[in-house]
């Protein structure tokens, strides 16, 4: 039998509000192993010291950076997604290796319809291996309430659990979804308790590596 073999990976999601240049001091003095920016320009990678390499999409001036630092190195996932913005990509260091996938949801009719079907598109990428989806996913359940059946964020929810993968920020913090009793997001000089954007980690996988994730979702404008 292999042993068990546990790897850290520390990985941030920000979503950056743009004019990533000017404020990305802040991700780099986090030393961070993996980075997701939301709305951040084509040349995102470029700002950061120690890159291993990156990708991004997106339209215009804003768009969805996945970037690797330290040691890690990234490739694209050959996965097509319809829905915006969704991007997958595969990161390895040493013998470990990661499916990733950076969220920064784009409104269709609402957030969750897109989700869905990206994470239906995403199934096979997802189950092949120890894996990350992370970032900006622009839904709460808390505010679920509001929403008809079939826009209701507790939908995506199930369906990640379906694809064995859960909330790690709720996990570690023992914390229910849409009943944080700490803060979820900063920004605007206000803070607001509910999750926004999560990142999930493979709630069961077979596999002799487990890999703890040390997540930070931090906004900033």
């Amino acid at each position: 039998m292999t042993p068990s073999v546990k790897t850290q990976i520390r990985l941030i999601t920000w979503n950056c509000a743009g004019n990533f240049q000017r404020k990305s001091a802040i991700i780099a003095g986090m030393r961070p192993d993996v980075v997701l920016i939301s709305e951040a320009e084509e040349d995102a990678a470029d700002a950061l010291p120690d890159t291993s390499g990156g990708f991004w999409i997106g339209t215009g001036r804003r768009g969805l950076a996945v970037v690797a630092l330290n040691g890690w190195c990234i490739e694209p996932a050959e996965v097509q997604i319809a829905e915006r913005l969704f991007l997958p990509v595969r990161l390895s260091r040493g013998d470990l290796k990661l499916h990733v996938v950076g969220t920064c949801v784009k409104k269709t009719t609402d957030y969750v319809g897109p989700t869905l079907s990206a994470l239906e598109q995403l199934g096979g990428f997802l189950r092949a291996g120890p894996g990350i989806v992370a970032g900006d996913f622009n839904q709460s359940v808390a505010l679920d309430e509001r929403r008809t059946s079939g826009r209701r964020f507790a939908r995506v929810i199930e369906r990640l659990d379906e694809l064995r993968f859960r909330s790690a920020w709720h996990y570690f913090k023992d914390e229910q979804m849409g009943a944080e009793s700490k803060p979820t997001l900063f920004g605007d000089g206000k803070i607001r308790r509910r999750a926004i954007s999560i990142s999930t980690t493979p709630s069961s996988h077979e596999t002799s590596r487990s890999v703890r994730l040390q997540s930070a979702t931090i906004a900033h404008t």
